[in-house]
């Protein structure tokens, strides 16, 4: 059986021990039925670990881990993978977010395309849920024993999300779209000793030629999910699958 992993944030920290959260504590005890001295990993969303042992555990004091060593960078792949996703109505991003956080995701970045069948105005509720969000990319985050809680961003418009996007010798961007044979990019090759990936996903219609074109410019590299036409909540996990084996992640 695998080591368990619990979440706690930073605070949580008190010298050599560890404070689990109510909620964590009792998952613990009523869940996975721990006993005292065994072996745990605590995760603090910010890709750090600590490997421990239960101290004690009890439903009216504190469940404390006593920490035997630190492992940074538990669970986390070595390129730092950036999914922005065009929104479309009924569009189950909380899927997304739980799909790709197992995946190695370390930020999602909604956004309003020309193809969007919502606007601004109303993508603006969106923005209500990242608590919810936020909460399902933790889950995932433990479920996927990683160390890191990916950022949510708040929803941008396509132009924004690309005017914000800068070069580095280290990083690759991509935009998986269907493109002319020519254009196409070798993706392995592409992706050699990347540290930083963008990942840019259309709504289910796909970009406009004219998005098309302005990421073009800004240096992303077009990559075609093939002929058939799959919904946004099933392409993004797809696409990042995809980045993470050709980045060596998944072999």
């Amino acid at each position: 059986m695998e080591t368990p992993v619990f979440f706690a944030p930073a605070s949580a920290v008190q010298g050599e021990n560890i404070i689990l959260p109510a909620t964590e504590a009792h998952h613990a005890r009523t869940v996975l039925r721990i006993k005292k001295n065994s072996q745990v990993i605590v995760v603090d969303g910010f890709g750090k670990a600590y490997r421990g042992t239960i101290g004690s555990l009890s439903s009216r004091t504190a469940t404390i881990v006593e920490i035997q060593n630190e492992i940074r960078g538990f669970g986390e792949p070595f390129a730092r993978v950036t999914l922005a996703a065009g929104l479309s109505e009924s569009f189950k991003f909380d899927e997304v977010v739980q799909k790709c956080t197992e995946l190695g995701i370390k930020k999602f970045v909604p956004l309003v395309t020309e193809k969007s069948k919502i606007k601004m105005k109303a993508a603006a509720k969106f923005d209500n849920k990242l608590k919810r969000l936020k909460r399902v990319a933790l889950g995932a985050m433990k479920q996927s024993r990683r160390s890191f809680c990916p950022v949510i961003s708040a929803v941008m418009k396509f132009s924004d999300f690309l005017n914000s996007e800068s070069k580095d010798e280290d990083s690759c961007k991509i935009i998986f779209h269907p493109v002319k044979q020519q254009r196409k990019s070798d993706p392995e090759k592409l992706l050699k000793n990347c540290k930083n990936v963008t990942i840019l996903i259309g709504p289910e219609s796909g970009f406009t030629d004219f998005e098309v074109e302005a990421a073009l410019k800004k240096e992303f590299s077009p990559i075609s999910l093939g002929e058939r036409i799959l919904r946004t909540e099933n392409a993004s996990p797809v696409a990042c699958a995809l980045v993470m084996y050709w980045l060596g992640e998944l072999s």
